[in-house]
This record gives structure tokens, C-alpha cells and sequence, in this order.
């Protein structure tokens, strides 16, 4: 080893040996103090023979009888030149090795030099094989200089299966897929989920379940020495299923001579989504015509049953001379008794040569005619159509004039090529008479509890149903619930009119299950050329609705015709996204006016009066009306104050889809959580009702009412998940529309006012029509008085003083550990107000799953304080604070025809409420294009003192006037009644009579601008 100069580095040489010679060497290391160490011994060989064969493993597919050629190398890596025999051998198909021309079978490579090459083939036949058979072949090279020297090469070749020749052809006529033609089928099914199928009634349908994507492969068909050969295939995005959405794209490709796939086209699903198939056609190149063609769709899209692309009518082969297709298939119609149907149908040309296409029909019985495009000339051939064109005819089905409502006419449209008389294709037309049709104008208050069937040409899953709350012609409403549903009305005849509205209520949710977002309503119209056009989409997304809303639409000028429909359609799941439809009316509109525009009134306490609320319908239409006190504010300011800013809970929560399915296992623990309450009051309710606790400024103050003393103990009637009852309430309670003498308590947290369901432990949501109604839910839970960890509960029932307190003394929840119990209790007063107080809840006890609220003998109604939440503490009161209800309406709703009035009763009471101003506004929605709504505000002022007018002689609220001059003589002359209020009648404010001298002070004031009455200066 010789120093190089570097620090520490050192070289050393191997003298040159003859190729072949093993060299074994190890290096030897001392330091100057003379110790010593070796390495291992290291050994190599000095090269004299080597090759190398690449590549090392080759894959490669073809079609039965094909050759599949692949290309090797052979590098001789070695000193010596050498000579490389080579050989194949394989497990069963034919192979052999060639020169790189694959013109001459070789058997070894001759001489090559150090590092030189040698390019050959290897020939594999695939002999008759189904597809994805598989064979391997072995290619060996092997040293002439020293033949233990050798290199190898696997090759495996895929079958293709027996290829297919052209035409190829297919369109899906059932739900299984011909393994003849399609050997991949990854994910993809057949079904009938497409709209318009080109070819009924099913489609290949790729949606990307269950992996994202969906594959969809031929068999190789045979296009060697084929030239001006077609792909052509009919897409549909979306269809009746789901729609792809950016990036959830569509290929169709074809495979090439290189064995590499070629994109035809890629359908974007971004695009909008269709209801209707399109047709491509695609003229393959020159790379395509080989043995080995495949055709190939595929897609992307979220896992799932998503993102749907529907294909059919698959063709590869040459243009036909004469082929064309007629669409649609199918069609169907309906059209009034006398009318004629016009069904505009497509003519394509699909084949290599301009045809002409004569038109016949057969089959039907009523009067069959073809005219051009616009309907205009008739005709009874196309007249000449280029290849790849598309010529429109229209077909005119005549309904008899006699023809009865439903009456059905079948007949069958033929296209056949005047050059070739094998070439025809048929649709079938359905019409459907309507019978006459409906009259003008037309209302559908839906006053039955069936649907009025010949009012409605088609319905699909929607339901006259009672579960709408405040339909406006009660008690039933159009109830559509997800699904599809769908409703089309009777042909109407809209001809010879103008200045038409269309109007309808409608109510989101109700007390069923609300809609979601995109589960929306549609509110469509047919115009005179048969569109579908839109009126009104109503989203899932909004807010639930409590009450209907009416809509008001002006019709066109495109809808004044005799097959004038209304089509009303919901998306959604089936049972659980509900709308409610009501009042529907196609009428001139209306013109409301009321009289008077407000009220302006004054009572004692403990008074009432009765006044007239006058509806009149001036225009030439009928006018639908509701009517409604909103709000009837409570005298509460606080709540008022709070209610405006928006610091309130909502009176009820919409819980998302699934929310609900949960199996409540008795001892087990409710994993789910709900809404959290954030504010101190809640409400209002439909009703009025509203809550406030004591953590609000102005709320209830706690004040513990301890009855243990004085109550009667009820607990020996209560045990595990039961009730007792009926108990006196001690007076007559006033409770939403109802008043109560008597109550029942649950041991599971809830007193009612009715024995249904009480035992029940499945606490739910507030207010819900699952049951118990009807009830107060302190502390709605799995609740056991007898429990055996917590002996001692009691529950003390008082009605004494004017008021029922019911008591809970340490009450335990069920499986509670000892000491885990609460001490709360429910104060009931006459006026209608509750009171909900929680002395202590032990740390222990489970308070985050029960629920507190209350709601109304249907379960349609009523406030939600907490579920499913930790809201509950110690020394918390919640007050209930029913609407002072001042303020009674005679009638809800009605409806009047042009020219007519309805006389509206209001009663107004001063009884049981406090002194002081009151106020609502008497809200009136209707029909009427240009005044809907119509609000009347209605005062009330409640005195201790007399409250009069002066001058109101005749005390009706209003004067003085000339009325309460007649008044006033008729009592001075004519032996009349007394003023109801004399101090009104003092005109002159002199303290007496009233006397000659207030009369004379009244016409001097009415008619000769005297100064106004005084009444008592």
C-alpha cells in the first residue's frame, strides 16, 4: 500500500490475472507500537464469460388466434466473445424465437464482442382460449464460451378470447350482461333508473359503487382489414338517480394497434343533468382497425350509489346504407274530449345514404294525421334526409268529442325506408281523454278526507291528509311526503279568458317530519305547446312553518288555453320530507276590502263588547281568506323586549334525519346529544305560550313552596314506568284551548291531562305527535320512585290557597346510585301560568338526557326548553306563561265569490286581565294579487274607571255624530233609552243631565262650528 500524500489515505494494486482466476485478498493495518489487525478476507472473480437477458418478465394480451410478438436483448457483459443460444419453452401455447424482423426463426445470436447486443423476437399464437386465460413462456440464453452461463426471461401472455367480428351491437334488452360481449363489467349494473331509454327499457348504469368507479370493457372485436367503421352510443347524465357532480366525469375510449386506450370522448359532470339520452357518433382512425379493438366506458365518482351515468344502444361497425331511428319510442298524452294531441317524433338518419321515410300508422281507433314540424302541411313521407340528419313530423291524435274522462287510444306510428323495405322502426302513442274539461273557474279546497279523483289526472304518493296545522279550510290539506310524489290537475279550460291568477296555500313541515335541503316543491303550469313551466320552487332548506303562506301567481299569456294544467311535485325521502298544499284556485282575482281598518277600543275590567269585522269581495273572482290575531301580545314587556332582539329560544327544533332511530335501551345511556339552550326564555308557541327561567332580568324569581307539610303524599300510587291519576287540580285550569278540574302524574317526570301513554319512560322531542300529549315534562326521564339505592321518595300533591303544587321529594332516577336524586316540584295557578322549580339535582344524577317543555292535547303544539342537554340546575325556575287571550275571532277562514261580504264576530274582553294597553293586529291573508296581506290593528285600553267618549251618546265606540244626536233626542222626546254612559251625554261639562242645554250645545257643535262637548269641564 503506498501514502497518496492525503492525510490518512493509502492505494494499493492487484497485479493484472487471467480471465477466470479467483483473487482472495485481505488488508493488513500496525501502528507504530507494532500492533497489528486484519480485515476479512474479500474474494472475486476476474471476468471472462457473461450475459445479461432484458427485460426479465414482459406481460402482453391477444385475441384468439393472434400473434403476440415481444421484443428481448441479449448483452454479453463478459471479457470474451461469445455465441448465446437461445430457446423458449412454454406451458402450453405455441412459441418461437425470430429474428427483430420476425421474418427468420433463429436459434442463437452469433459471435458479439465485450458489452455488444442482440435485439430478437419471441412469436407467441393464443390458441383457442376464453378470455383471461393465461400462458408463460421461458426464453433462455445461453453462453457458447462456458455454458454455465445462462439468463432468462418470463413472459405471460393474456387471451383476449375468441374476438368478435362486426356488426357489434347491444342494447341491454334485460338486467344481465352478455358475457359474450362484455368480459369487464366492474361495478356496473343494468337497470331501468334512465329516463328515456332509446331502446326500454334499461340502460348500463355506472355510478362508482362501491370503489368510485365503475368499468365497463368488450371482448376484442376483430376491425383487421376493416376501414370507415362507427362507434356510436346514446348517454344520459343523472337520469332518475344521482347526479355526478365536477370531476365525476364519463370516458369512453377504444383500444389501439399500440395497445394503448384512446380517449373518444369525455362527458363532464359538471355538466347539467338530462332527461334524455344524446347520441354520439364517432368515426374510428386508422390506429383502431386491428384484431384487438376493444371499446371501453368508465367513470369517477364518491363511493357510493352516486353519481350516475346511464349508456345504451351500443353499436361498432360500418354505417349501414339504410338505418334510422324514430324517437321517441314512447309517448303518452292526455287532451280534453274534442281536442287534438300533437306529438312532434324525430327522424334519424343513421345509415351511409340519404333515404326518404314513408308514415303509416295501425292499431289505434281514433283519427290519426301527419303534418310537418310546425303542424301546419300535412304530409305522408319526410321528403329526403341526409345521413346523420335529423327531420321532425308531427302526429295529430283527434279525441272524439264523446270521449269520457280516462277513455284510452293506442296506436302505432311507422317510419319505413322507400329504399330499402326491411328498414322501418315504430313508436307507440297513448292518449288519454280528460273528459271534458274542467270548468273555469277552478277551486280545490281538498274538503274530503279522500282525494276528489276526477279533479286530478295523476297522483303518485301524496295523500289528503289531517297532519297540516291551521290548514285555511280545515281540517284537511294536499299532503306530498317525499318520494316523488306528484299530483297533475284536470285538464282546465283556460280559453277565452284573461287576467287569471293562480293561487295556493302552502305549509313546510306542519307537525310531520319537515323537508331537508334540496328536498324541496315544485309548482309547475303546462302552457298551450305542452312545457312544463316553472311557478314556484319551495325550498327544504327554509325554516319550518307552523302556518300555511299563501302564493298568488298571474298567469301568462301562454296558459289561456283548453288543456291548461297545475302540477305540484316534492323530492325527498319517502315518509319524511312533508309540504301541505291547500286552496288551490285558477280564478280572476279577487279584490278584497275591509271594513273597518282598525279598532280603537276601551272597556272596564271585567268587561266584554262584541264588534264586526265586514269582508268584502269587490272583483269578479273568489277570494279565499284566513284570518289570524298576530301577535296577541302579553302584557309582558320583558318577553316582548327580548322576542324583537332575537334572545330567545325557538319554541321548537328541527332534528336532523336519523336523529330519531334509536333503540332506548332500558339502564342504558342516551349517547345522543341535543341542542344546547343558550338564551333564558323560549317561544312563543302557535298558541302564545312562552317561557321565561330565573337567570333572566324580569323572569320568575325561585322561590321554593314547601308543601311536604300540608300535601298529600301520592307516591304509594307511582312505581317503575306507570302513572296515577286522575288527581284534582283543586280548580278549573285553563291549558292551550281546554280547561282541566283534574290531572295525572307519571313516575317517569311528566303530569298530564289525559292517561294516554303516561307510563312512558321514551322521552322525545317537543312537542311530538309519538306520545304521551297533553302533557307537563319537569323532568322527562327513565325516573323510579321505587328505586332500591334510594328508599324514600315522595311526591306531595297541595291545592290549597288557589294554587296546585305538586312535590318532589328526593326522586331518583332509574339504576340511580344512593343519594343521586332531585328535589323539584310544578306550581300550577288559575290564570293559566306554570311554574317548574328545581330546589337540588345530586351531582350524581344523569340530567343532560331527560326532556322539559310542555306541549297541547294533539301534540301539534307547545314549547321545548331543553333535550337531550345539561340545562338543569339547582335553585332554577322556569315560568309558563299562557296569552292573555283579549282578543276571539268568530271565524278563521272563508271564502266568497265576486260581489259578496262576510260579517266577521270579534269579541273582546276585558275579563281576568290587568289593567293597562293592548294591542294585536288582526292579520288577513288572502288571494288578492295586489292587497294581501291586509292587517287591521286592533287597541285595547283596560281601566278600573269608566272610560267613555264624550260625546259617544249611544256608547258604540265612536262620535260624537249625528247618531248619538238621534240617540240623545229620542231620550229627551220620545221616551227613549238612557245613555249608557251619562257623563258622555254632559255636553256642556255642567255636571247635570243630561238636559235641553247639552242638546243645544250638540247641534251647535254638529251643525254651526260651536265649540266640541266637554263632558264634566
Amino acid at each position: 500500500m503506498t501514502a497518496t500524500g492525503n492525510p490518512d489515505e493509502y492505494v494499493g494494486y492487484i497485479p493484472a490475472q487471467a480471465p477466470g482466476t479467483i483473487i482472495n485478498y485481505y488488508l493488513l493495518a500496525v501502528d507504530d507500537a507494532g500492533e497489528a489487525d486484519t480485515t476479512e478476507t474479500y474474494t472475486f472473480r476476474v471476468i471472462d464469460y457473461g450475459l445479461t437477458l432484458s427485460p426479465t418478465t414482459a406481460t402482453d394480451n391477444g385475441a384468439v388466434d393472434d400473434t403476440v410478438w415481444y421484443t428481448l436483448t441479449v448483452t454479453n457483459n463478459g471479457v470474451y466473445a461469445d455465441d448465446y443460444s437461445l430457446s423458449v419453452t412454454s406451458t402450453a401455447w405455441s412459441s418461437s424465437v425470430w429474428d427483430i424482423t420476425g421474418t427468420t426463426p433463429i436459434s442463437s445470436t452469433g459471435t458479439l464482442l465485450g458489452d455488444g447486443t442482440f435485439d430478437f423476437k419471441v412469436r407467441v399464437i393464443v390458441p383457442a382460449s376464453f378470455y383471461g386465460e393465461t400462458d408463460t413462456a421461458t426464453v433462455t440464453a445461453t453462453s457458447s464460451g462456458n455454458p454455465s452461463y445462462s439468463a432468462s426471461s418470463s413472459l405471460y401472455t393474456v387471451s383476449d378470447g375468441q374476438p368478435l367480428t362486426i356488426p357489434f351491437s347491444d342494447e341491454f334488452p334485460n338486467t344481465t350482461f352478455d358475457i359474450g360481449k362484455w368480459v369487464i363489467t366492474n361495478a356496473a349494473e343494468i337497470n331501468d333508473i334512465g329516463i328515456n331509454e332509446p331502446s326500454l327499457q334499461y340502460s348500463a348504469n355506472l355510478n362508482g359503487n362501491p370503489n368510485g368507479g365503475d368499468t365497463l370493457m368488450t371482448q376484442a372485436i376483430d376491425l383487421s382489414g376493416e376501414s370507415n367503421v362507427i362507434v356510436r352510443y346514446w348517454y344520459e347524465q343523472t337520469g332518475g338517480a344521482d347526479s355526478p357532480e365536477a370531476g365525476d366525469d364519463l370516458y369512453v375510449e377504444y383500444l389501439d394497434s399500440t395497445n394503448t386506450w384512446q380517449l373518444i370522448q369525455q362527458h363532464a359532470g359538471a355538466d347539467p343533468d338530462m332527461t334524455d339520452y344524446v347520441q354520439v357518433v364517432y368515426p374510428l382512425p386508422g390506429n383502431a382497425y386491428h384484431s384487438g379493438f376493444k371499446l371501453r366506458f368508465r367513470n369517477f365518482g364518491t363511493a357510493g350509489a352516486f353519481d350516475d351515468w346511464f349508456v345504451d344502444d351500443v353499436y361498432v361497425s360500418n354505417p349501414p346504407q339504410y338505418e334510422f331511428e324514430m324517437l321517441p319510442l314512447f309517448a303518452s298524452q292526455y287532451g280534453p274530449a274534442g281536442d287534438t294531441i300533437s306529438y312532434l317524433m324525430s327522424i334519424i338518419n343513421k345509415g351511409a345514404n340519404a333515404d326518404e321515410y314513408l308514415l303509416s300508422d295501425s292499431n289505434g281507433n281514433w283519427s290519426v294525421s301527419f303534418y310537418d314540424a310546425l303542424g301546419a302541411t300535412p304530409i305522408s313521407s319526410t321528403g329526403l334526409v341526409l345521413p346523420t340528419d335529423t327531420v321532425q313530423v308531427t302526429v295529430k291524435v283527434e279525441i272524439p268529442l264523446g270521449a269520457q274522462m280516462n277513455d284510452v287510444d293506442t296506436v302505432d306510428i311507422y317510419a319505413v325506408s322507400i329504399n330499402e323495405v326491411n328498414v322501418y322502426d315504430a313508436s307507440r302513442l297513448v292518449t288519454i281523454s280528460a273528459g271534458a274539461p274542467g270548468g273555469f273557474p277552478w277551486y280545490e279546497p281538498f274538503p274530503f278526507d279522500t282525494l276528489v279523483t276526477f279533479r286530478w289526472l295523476i297522483n303518485t304518493g301524496a295523500v289528503v291528509s289531517t297532519a297540516a296545522l291551521s290548514p285555511p279550510s280545515a281540517p284537511y290539506s294536499f299532503n306530498f311526503d317525499g318520494g316523488g310524489d306528484t299530483a297533475v290537475s284536470q285538464l282546465i279550460d283556460l280559453s277565452g279568458v284573461s287576467d287569471v291568477t293562480l293561487s295556493y296555500y302552502y305549509e313546510r313541515g306542519g307537525s310531520s317530519e319537515p323537508p331537508d335541503a334540496g328536498d324541496d316543491l315544485w309548482v309547475e303550469y303546462k302552457n298551450n305547446v305542452g312545457v312544463w313551466v316553472l311557478v314556484n320552487q319551495h325550498l327544504g332548506a327554509d325554516p319550518v312553518m307552523s302556518t300555511f303562506e299563501q302564493v298568488t301567481y298571474a298567469l301568462p299569456a301562454d296558459a289561456y288555453y283548453n288543456g291548461f294544467q297545475v302540477r305540484f311535485y316534492s323530492a325527498g325521502t319517502s315518509g319524511s320530507d312533508n309540504w301541505f298544499i291547500d286552496d288551490i284556485r285558477i280564478d280572476y282575482p279577487p279584490d278584497i276590502a275591509v271594513e273597518p281598518i282598525s279598532y280603537n277600543l276601551a272597556l272596564l275590567q271585567g268587561d266584554s263588547t262584541d264588534v264586526e269585522l265586514i269582508i268584502n269581495n269587490t272583483g269578479l273572482g273568489g277570494l279565499n281568506y284566513s284570518l289570524a290575531a298576530i301577535p296577541v301580545v302579553n302584557k309582558n314587556n320583558r318577553f316582548t323586549e327580548l322576542l324583537a332582539s332575537g334572545e330567545v329560544e325557538p319554541a321548537r327544533r328541527k332534528y336532523p334525519d336519523g336523529f330519531h332511530d334509536y333503540d332506548d335501551i332500558k339502564g342504558s345511556d342516551d349517547p345522543r346529544v341535543g341542542f344546547s339552550v343558550d338564551k333564558n326564555a323560549g317561544g312563543p308557541d302557535t298558541y302564545g305560550y312562552y317561557w321565561m327561567d330565573s337567570d333572566e332580568s324580569g323572569g320568575p324569581v325561585f322561590n321554593w313552596v314547601d308543601v311536604s307539610a300540608t300535601g298529600t303524599d301520592i307516591v304509594g300510587d307511582l312505581s317503575d314506568d306507570n302513572y296515577g291519576g286522575p288527581y284534582p287540580i283543586g280548580f278549573n285550569f285553563p291549558y292551550y284551548d281546554t280547561v282541566y278540574s283534574q290531572m295525572y302524574i307519571g313516575s317517569n317526570g311528566i303530569i298530564g291531562f289525559a292517561s294516554d301513554s303516561m307510563d312512558s319512560r321514551f322521552k322525545t322531542n317537543i312537542p311530538s305527535q309519538a306520545g304521551p300529549e297533553n302533557i307537563l315534562a319537569w323532568l322527562w326521564d327513565d325516573l323510579n320512585p321505587v328505586d332500591g339505592n334510594n328508599p324514600g321518595a315522595h311526591v306531595y300533591v297541595d291545592t290549597s290557597g288557589g294554587r296546585c303544587v305538586i312535590q318532589f321529594v328526593n326522586y331518583p332516577e332509574y339504576g340511580a346510585a344512593a343519594g343521586d336524586v332531585v328535589n323539584a316540584e310544578v306550581i300550577l295557578e288559575a290564570d293559566g301560568t306554570i311554574l317548574f322549580q328545581y330546589l337540588s339535582i345530586a351531582s350524581g344524577f344523569d340530567i343532560a338526557n331527560c326532556a322539559v317543555g310542555m306541549e297541547n292535547a294533539d301534540g301539534t303544539d307547545g314549547l321545548e326548553v331543553a333535550y337531550l342537554t345539561s340545562y338543569l340546575k339547582d335553585s332554577l325556575a322556569i315560568r309558563f306563561t299562557p296569552p292573555y287571550r283579549w282578543l276571539t275571532l268568530g271565524q278563521e277562514a272563508g271564502s266568497l265569490a265576486g260581489g259578496e261580504a262576510d260579517t266577521i264576530g270579534l269579541t273582546i274582553t276585558a275579563v281576568d286581565i290587568d289593567t293597562g294597553l293592548y294591542q294585536a293586529n288582526i292579520v288577513i291573508t288572502n288571494n288578492d294579487p295586489d292587497e294581501n296581506p291586509v292587517t287591521v290593528p286592533v287597541s285595547l285600553t283596560v281601566t278600573g274607571q269608566p272610560q267613555y267618549i264624550c260625546g259617544d251618546v249611544n256608547n258604540n265606540g265612536v262620535g260624537p255624530d249625528v247618531e248619538d244626536l238621534t240617540y240623545l233626542v229620542a231620550y229627551l222626546f220620545q221616551n227613549g233609552p238612557p245613555p249608557p254612559v251619562l257623563e258622555a251625554a254632559d255636553m256642556d261639562g255642567s255636571g247635570g243631565g243630561p238636559l235641553v242645554d247639552d242638546l243645544t250645545y250638540f247641534v251647535a257643535y254638529l251643525f254651526q262650528n260651536g265649540p266640541p262637548p266637554i263632558c264634566g269641564g
